[in-house]
């Protein structure tokens, strides 16, 4: 699926559609490029080549995300705090000159990822360096369930169980969040991943499912 496919699909189901730019693998102009072939007018050269591409009007993408959970390992782009804050920086300037309308957001540490000890104070560098122009913040959270291990499919209890003691660690998270942001008011805070995400013993490996919670 590419970009025209995408914004397609969202016009016919009606959704507001965001799109994610990779980070370490895209250069701030290629951002720029990306916003300008969505939202650019037909006489800009990445407007031309959408309009050549069968969809003359602008796009009008308002959300864009840079990066993925660039702190963990696991992921394409990964680096420190602030490698991402100051490349950030710089691929939202790049793209904002094409569209100053456009909302930006951040990687953030999400709840889920701090049983990996990973940089536990992600959010307070990428925020001290990059806030002026960070738009959004994105954190992302799943309940895995005790353990994160699970005898069965028959889980609806334990992961209710998670999905309920959730809360109070969601609370602490939250108010923590409140205080970084509190030096930053014009940042939203938002999850582009929220799920319940058990481990199936007998599969071998996680399988992403709402169970009946």
């Amino acid at each position: 699926m590419g970009t025209d496919e995408w914004l397609r699909f969202s016009e016919l189901a009606g959704l507001e559609p965001v799109i994610g730019v990779g980070f370490g693998r895209i250069t701030p102009e290629e951002a720029a490029d990306w916003v300008e072939y969505c939202n650019g007018a037909v006489t800009t050269p990445m407007g031309a080549l959408r309009a050549a591409n069968g969809h003359p009007e602008p796009y009008g993408v308002i959300y864009w995300g840079i990066g993925n959970e660039v702190y963990g390992s696991y992921q394409i782009g990964h680096t420190d705090a602030r490698t991402y804050a100051e490349g950030f920086l710089r691929m939202a300037e790049a793209m904002k000159q094409r569209d100053p309308s456009i909302q930006v957001a951040a990687v953030g540490l999400g709840v889920h990822n701090d049983y990996r000890k990973q940089s536990p104070d992600w959010n307070q560098q990428v925020l001290g360096i990059a806030g002026p122009a960070i738009d959004l913040l994105d954190v992302h959270y799943y309940v895995y369930g005790p353990d994160r291990e699970w005898l069965g499919m028959d889980g609806p209890v334990p992961i209710r169980r998670a999905l309920l003691a959730s809360g109070a660690r969601l609370e602490a998270y939250y108010d923590f969040q409140r205080v970084l942001l509190s030096q930053n008011p014009h940042i939203g805070l938002v999850h582009y991943e929220w799920a319940v995400l058990p481990r199936v013993r007998e599969l071998g490996a996680s399988r992403q499912t709402f169970f009946n919670a």
